[in-house]
């Protein structure tokens, strides 16, 4: 009878799934996948090895798990993690964000063939450059998985193959500063492929002519290209655009009439892969402005409740002489005690610096965090806002976790260690503006080129900690001058 029932007994038992830890994306994050093998749902967590993290619960025989993306302290360590499934904790190697070789070029193709003469064509612009191909199903999810890429290279037709969520991350990495370049040359892609991306749309797919075919001696088809709005032709071939730019947020996704896998080394190439100056460096200097975060003496009370203590040491000692006394006094001492509750909290929020870039449909926030740690240890801190990146965590360092539905940071420290986080997030909307409070004249031509900088109230941040003071600012770009384009074969 036993015997009969063995197989139940182990199909109805929870089976132990290993995770799995792999680089995805730009290989500035690792993902940790989990495949539930039995009917019962499976918790999963991630975060210190000491302390509760991000959890998540798998359905039955689902597939599912996190993204991590670490960043080094000053000693070169990032805090260190554990995967629990159903409550058994295994440490797990999560390597801090670093590119001993530059960061990748991404090339998202359904085409499994063509990635070392596409290399070679890239090359050409960026000499250093090594591109990595994915499949159209192995983007991440995620901006935090894409946003170190120099660039990210895509046909139109596998731009439309993306599910909403992958389409969403490759935009908002775009929006943090990456260039998207999109090849148009090969026919089934739809006219408005690139709707909320840049206002380009796709013509008819016609023979090249010209000066745009004795450029490029293999290709055989060439997209019309129709730009309108904010977005302007980069070369013109044969008085048609060849090469339409856009900006998005600090990014820029530049739009190509031809094939990648006939695009040639030379004046084409050169100007659809060329990185653009970057904004992002100016945002950065922005946000560096802010004095540093300062060593503190840390204490597991706030300095309130030893106040509270004083006043509860004062009535006792007025209890026993004079009780009606003691009982006047005890009633505005509860009401204290409402109002300013016992600080416990592990981390405390001292500053915070946020400049919010609008975005077509929406904004990207790129701020500072100044924490303090108050007691020692590794702990998770809540994501209130679970599309984030990492930049920096200075002088220690810090872990972002990006789940099924949650988001945390995870920190660690001695008491008193100071720590300033970097981030990058996308809202869906942009926050109000108050007064005027500067221009940015001399920030380089692009998305903030005289850009208006204007206060912003009740500046919405990725944690959950309390802000004692936001400098937020939302900036309010001037609209690109108009450039006269390159003529391909011309004088």
């Amino acid at each position: 009878m036993i015997r009969r029932l063995l197989p139940l007994i182990l199909l109805a038992a929870p089976a132990v799934a290993q995770p799995v830890v792999e680089p995805i994306g730009d290989g500035g994050s690792v993902g940790v996948s989990i495949q539930n093998r039995s009917v019962h749902p499976l918790p999963i967590a991630l975060g210190p090895v000491d302390g509760d993290g991000v959890t998540a619960r798998l359905a039955r025989y689902a597939a599912g798990g996190f993204r991590a993306q670490c960043i080094a302290g000053a000693r070169g360590e990032a805090p260190a993690l554990a995967v629990a499934v159903d409550g058994r904790a295994t440490p797990i190697d999560v390597p801090p964000i670093g590119f001993p070789d530059g960061p990748p070029v991404l090339w998202i193709s359904t085409e499994r063939s063509g990635r070392a003469a596409l290399e070679a064509v890239v090359q050409g612009a960026i000499p250093s450059a090594r591109v990595t191909h994915l499949e159209p199903d192995a983007v991440p999810a995620g901006f935090a998985a894409l946003r170190f890429a120099r660039l990210i290279l895509i046909p139109a037709a596998d731009l439309g193959r993306l599910d909403p969520a992958r389409r969403q991350a490759l935009a908002d990495a775009v929006a943090a500063g990456v260039t998207l370049v999109v090849g148009t040359g090969e026919a089934g892609a739809a006219p408005d492929v690139l709707q909320g991306l840049a206002p380009i749309a796709l013509g008819e797919v016609r023979r090249p002519t010209g000066a745009l075919a004795d450029h490029l001696s293999r290709a055989s088809a060439r997209r019309a290209l129709e730009p309108s709005g904010r977005a302007r032709p980069l070369m013109i071939a044969d008085g048609q655009p060849v090469l339409v730019e856009a900006a998005h947020g600090l990014g820029r996704v530049r739009v190509i009439g031809v094939r990648f896998s006939e695009l040639e080394d030379g004046r084409l190439a050169r100007a659809a892969l060329t990185p653009p100056g970057e904004p992002l460096g100016h945002v950065l200097r922005w946000l560096a402005q802010a004095p540093p975060p300062g060593e503190t003496r840390a204490s597991p009370f706030g300095a309130h409740i030893w106040l509270l203590l004083t006043i509860l040491a004062a009535l006792v000692a007025v209890t026993r002489r004079r009780p009606r006394l003691a009982l006047a006094l005890a009633v505005p001492w509860w009401a204290v005690a409402l109002v300013l509750p016992p600080q416990w909290s592990a981390t405390r929020l001292d500053d915070a610096r946020v400049l919010y870039v609008p975005v077509a449909d929406g904004a990207l926030a790129v701020g500072t965090l100044d924490l303090t740690l108050t007691r020692g240890g590794a702990r998770t801190l809540d994501a209130v806002i679970d599309r984030v990146a990492l930049e920096d965590a200075r002088p220690g360092g810090a872990c972002l976790i990006d789940g099924e539905g949650a988001a945390g940071w995870i920190v660690e420290g001695e008491a008193g260690s100071p720590r300033r986080i970097t981030f990058f997030a996308r809202l869906d909307t942009l926050p109000e503006g108050a007064d005027k409070l500067d221009e940015l004249p001399e920030w380089p031509a692009g998305v903030l080129a005289g850009a208006t900088l204007r206060r912003v109230q009740d500046a919405p941040l990725p944690t959950a900690l309390g802000p004692l003071r936001v400098d937020a600012v939302r900036a309010e770009p001037r609209a690109p001058a108009a450039a006269t384009p390159e003529v391909l074969g011309g004088p």
